[in-house]
């Protein structure tokens, strides 16, 4: 699907975009005969001379509400909802597909065994709790390993690095190209009339 945004007749209209005569073609033969008769058609219709599409490159704010506005129809505002939704769905899936596959394969019959085994390793654990408890007392941040950490935390946030710089090129530009961006609109504008002329 094609939809025509720009350069429509009321934005024409509204904007006061400036015409300019339509030349007619010197081609001989099928396509140029066609091309003079659509001028012929289209100018008793449409008024004399028409506008080029770079004429909204004037009125950028509007050329990106109007590019804006037409993209926003086809957007669905739900969607991140809609998303997080189905997400959800599919995670409650795999649960249930993993727990029934687990089922049919009789996982949960070793269930007592991982039981005993629990009770085990909370026993074991139980004997060491202190040696564990002493040794995260001399892991914290008031221990000399802490200490150090936020020393050498603290000056690095104080230390002033090197901003990386990007080299620039050394190639040979054109002396005068059809389009330079430090030229204005105009400027831009007759040297391309100027190159077409010249073709």
């Amino acid at each position: 699907m094609i939809e025509r945004l720009t350069v429509t007749t009321d934005q024409i209209e509204f904007l006061d975009f400036p015409r300019k005569p339509i030349e007619e073609s010197s081609t001989t033969g099928t396509g140029g005969v066609t091309y003079n008769r659509r001028i012929t058609e289209w100018e008793p219709e449409h008024g004399a001379g028409a506008t080029e599409l770079n004429a909204l490159e004037q009125h950028p704010d509007e050329f990106r509400r109007i590019v804006r506005d037409a993209l926003e129809r086809y957007t669905d505002p739900d969607l991140p909802r809609k998303n997080a939704r189905r997400s959800e769905q599919w995670e409650d899936d795999i649960q249930a597909r993993i727990k029934d596959r687990l089922c049919e394969a009789g996982v949960d019959d070793e269930l007592d065994d991982l039981e005993a085994w629990i009770e085990d390793f909370n026993a074991a654990y139980a004997e060491v709790a202190d040696v564990f408890e002493r040794l995260r007392g001399l892991m914290d941040d008031e221990s000399p390993l802490g200490t150090w950490e936020s020393m050498v935390q603290d000056l690095l946030a104080e230390t002033e690095l090197p901003v990386a710089a990007v080299p620039e090129g050394e190639a040979a530009l054109p002396d005068d190209p059809i389009y330079d961006s430090s030229r204005s609109y105009a400027e831009n504008k007759a040297r391309i009339d100027r190159y077409r002329v010249s073709e």
